[in-house]
């Protein structure tokens, strides 16, 4: 029986695109894996952004403040591929709010934020 992982990307640039693609592409690289990724949710604060990665790839929502992807409870791991400024306080709150973080580095722009 094949499980499924709700997953949200945050930041739907190159790097977002990137994870995003990852996700899909376990199924094919990974057959046998009884855990699969469902993309739930996308978030990106550039306008139609996270929307056009919603209709490219089948994300459940789009949206364009990820605080909507931290109340989110079908989201159980998020990748957080926003501006290096952001990493910091986006993981926070989804630490915060249980969810298992993939931050992009870096992790914080100083070594105390990190």
């Amino acid at each position: 029986m094949v499980r499924t992982l709700g997953v949200a990307v945050v930041g739907f640039g190159w790097m977002g695109r990137v994870h995003t693609q990852a996700y899909a592409r376990v199924p094919h690289h990974f057959p046998g894996l009884s855990l699969r990724p469902e993309l739930v949710a996308v978030a990106d604060e550039v306008p139609g952004r996270a929307e056009e990665a919603a209709a490219q790839y089948g994300f459940a929502a789009a949206h364009r403040d990820w605080r909507e992807v931290a109340a989110d409870p079908r989201v159980r791991a998020v990748s957080i591929a926003a501006p290096n400024f952001l990493h910091r306080e986006i993981g926070l709150a989804m630490a915060e709010a249980g969810k298992h973080i993939w931050i992009e580095k870096p992790v914080g722009l100083t070594a105390e934020d990190a």
